[in-house]
């Protein structure tokens, strides 16, 4: 473990994906991400198998996206995959997962267990705007009152902003808290292939 820390402190210089979005976390959590990926590559090495890896972290040290929109994995971590480990690897959030699950291997999944969790990533991902949106105003406008040192409370601002940068305030540690909480925890929704009767089949009809 400690060989991981010391190439992640590396790795993390160098914006070497997965994991370097959380260098900022306290102690060796910051290295959660790394660990899994190495387990992924033994894993792989292990059986020689191509890999698919399920995931909903939707930080930018494992997804490509180009123009607001998510492409596919970085291109280093399949790099990385075939070079350690001479196997493709594709990563799938959960919701486009039991899709395909369901159109290419034949297997019975809910359409209620997808839209639900579809409805939990596009939460957490409306969370997750809000809070970067509200980060950028709040510390612009700190920015354009430090030149004139001028205390906030004596600015002569409408009730209605003065509000408005409280809430942004307020808010900003308990959401920020609760992605935190979420990152650390795996997502608990069953979704495991099952054998639905007639009943449940005319239902999704």
């Amino acid at each position: 473990m400690e060989d991981i820390y010391n190439l992640g402190k590396k790795r993390f210089e160098q914006d070497i994906p997965p994991g370097y979005m959380d260098k900022d976390k306290q102690g060796i959590r910051k290295y959660g991400d790394l660990i899994l990926w190495f387990q992924v590559i033994d894993k792989a090495k292990e059986t020689d198998k191509s890999i698919i890896l399920v995931t909903d972290d939707r930080k930018e040290d494992w997804w490509t996206r180009h123009r607001g929109k998510t492409i596919g994995p970085k291109a280093e971590l399949i790099d990385e995959m075939i070079s350690k480990a001479n196997v493709s690897f594709y990563l799938y959030q959960t919701d486009p997962f039991m899709e395909n699950a369901k159109k290419f291997l034949n297997k019975q999944v809910k359409k209620k267990a997808i839209d639900e969790v579809r409805e939990i990533r596009e939460r957490d991902e409306e969370r997750e705007r809000f809070i970067k949106e509200a980060t950028m105003v709040s510390t612009k406008f700190s920015d354009a009152l430090k030149p004139l040192s001028i205390n906030l409370s004596s600015l002569a601002l409408s009730d209605a902003l003065t509000r408005a940068l409280q809430q942004t305030k307020s808010w900003y540690p308990t959401l920020k808290k609760d992605i935190e909480k979420a990152e650390d925890s795996n997502l608990s929704t069953d979704f495991e292939p099952k054998e639905i009767d007639e009943k449940d089949n005319q239902q999704e009809k």
